[in-house]
């Protein structure tokens, strides 16, 4: 068996997002007198940041003694569980200097570095114990979730959205730019489609099979960042680092928004733009993952579910996380950080009339405090390798070597890239006055009993004032 790093050209590490919308501020107010935005400071203290004493990186707490980020956490786990440790060698002298960027490239340097802060061998449990450890944690979860179900996941129908009150939150540009979103994402997702193969076989996953499902969305995330106008602003040198250090990110979280929890698989069908996606059980990427890294997406896929957004809210999420102006090495900060308040703003405005002020106040919040999660599931798989064949190394390698992700100006087309043609004018164009009513109609029906006939004449007055979808 060999050890292949499964994404070897995105350069993901771990980084602290910044809230300039939501830190020390409640959110804005559109005609509501709840969000309010305070004259003053926050009340609460500011927390002082914690760093790794390894390597420099954003550290939470101890671990096995020591104060370390979550990447040297993991490393000095599985260094101690494989007893790989007593074999390590330094190529160099053994003064390597151990940072964040340099922290993989020699093991000897960076074990003895955790030792020398503290961090003790004898403290790490053996997988049998970690097992037993997480069996009992898992049955004691299981046992309270039958007895005290989460009242989170009920749905929360004391609010519906008025569409004769949606010009109180959105203008008709901020309307048509979540179509265009909305529509983006389609058209990405019908040009580069899932190989065939994949979608006659449900079960029983290879590795090959996971991470071509992986390579498809990553090509999809591409070609859709290529659509937006705000990414199309950028300078093509950013725009590559926008794509190579958050595209993965784009992945995890849509990924934890399709997770279907009733059959413990991707995608959820009942959800917009999957229908002709692949089946992925749970069990199959289980295989490839170590039982912490996947309880990890599980944990996350989790979170997400429970703030039960829908699918225009998850969209306009991704765009703001697309275009996070902290990513290493971006050139052209204040630019970035610009076209990423537009979306934060846009997101505040469409949740407050989707969700109203009352709850949109506490699930705004919620939504970007996900995100240091997301960014630490991230890191940990860019630490994480997997255990192939040489097979399977050498089919990776030649996929790896096909055309990268890029970022083609307007004169470039795209179809250099992702050759698939289909024909875009059969499809059926997203739009508020259709699809999102519908989606909300099912949504209410059964549980909302008097409301029917005044969200009728509601959406006929919508639909004959609804702007150009352009």
């Amino acid at each position: 068996m060999s050890s292949v790093h499964p994404w070897p050209f995105l350069d993901t590490r771990q980084w602290v997002y910044r809230f300039p919308l939501y830190q020390g501020i409640s959110l804005p107010s559109n005609d509501c007198s709840i969000l309010t935005k305070p004259n003053g400071p926050p009340s609460l203290p500011t927390r002082q940041p914690k760093f790794c004493k390894v390597c420099g990186d954003k550290a939470k707490s101890y671990h096995f003694g020591g104060l370390s980020c979550d990447s040297c956490k993991a490393f000095f786990r599985r260094s101690v569980q494989s007893t790989g440790y007593k074999n390590f060698q330094c190529p160099y002298k053994r003064i390597c200097e151990i940072t964040i960027s340099s922290r993989k490239c020699c093991q000897f340097c960076r074990f003895h570095k955790c030792v020398a802060i503290g961090m003790e061998k004898s403290w790490v449990m053996t997988e049998e114990e970690r097992l037993r450890i997480l069996r009992i944690r898992t049955a004691k979860r299981q046992h309270q979730h039958d007895m005290y179900p989460k009242p989170g996941r009920k749905h929360q129908m004391d609010y519906y959205p008025e569409i004769n009150n949606i010009r109180k939150f959105l203008t008709e540009e901020d309307i048509r730019c979540i179509e265009s979103i909305m529509n983006s994402y389609q058209v990405s997702y019908m040009t580069i489609a899932f190989s065939s193969s994949l979608c006659n076989n449900a079960y029983d996953r290879s590795p090959i099979e996971i991470l071509d499902m992986f390579f498809t969305v990553v090509k999809q995330f591409a070609h859709f960042a290529q659509q937006l106008c705000s990414f199309s602003v950028i300078p093509r040198y950013d725009q590559e680092i926008l794509l190579r250090t958050g595209v993965m990110e784009l992945c995890f979280l849509r990924g934890a928004y399709m997770f279907n929890e009733n059959h413990m698989c991707w995608p959820d069908h009942e959800k917009m733009f999957c229908k002709a996606s692949p089946k992925l059980l749970a069990e199959d990427l289980k295989k490839l993952v170590t039982t912490e890294l996947f309880e990890k997406h599980m944990k996350f896929i989790e979170g997400v579910k429970d703030l039960q957004i829908d699918e225009p809210t998850l969209m306009i999420l991704l765009v703001t996380v697309l275009l996070s102006s902290d990513r290493p090495g971006l050139q052209n900060v204040d630019l970035v950080a610009r076209e990423q308040e537009k979306y934060c703003v846009l997101l505040k405005n469409y949740m407050l009339w989707r969700y109203g002020a009352s709850r949109a106040s506490v699930l705004y919040p919620k939504l970007f405090l996900k995100l240091p999660n997301l960014r630490e599931l991230t890191d940990i798989h860019s630490d994480y390798y997997l255990s192939l064949n040489k097979l399977e190394v050498q089919e990776i390698q030649r996929r790896l070597s096909c055309p990268r992700i890029e970022s083609p100006t307007h004169e470039e087309s795209s179809l250099n890239i992702f050759p698939r043609k289909v024909d875009l004018r059969k499809r059926k164009r997203w739009s508020f006055s259709h699809d999102l009513l519908a989606d909300l109609d099912s949504f209410s029906c059964g549980s909302i009993e008097d409301e029917s006939s005044s969200n009728g004449s509601d959406k006929s007055s919508w639909t004959s004032q609804k702007p150009s979808s352009g």
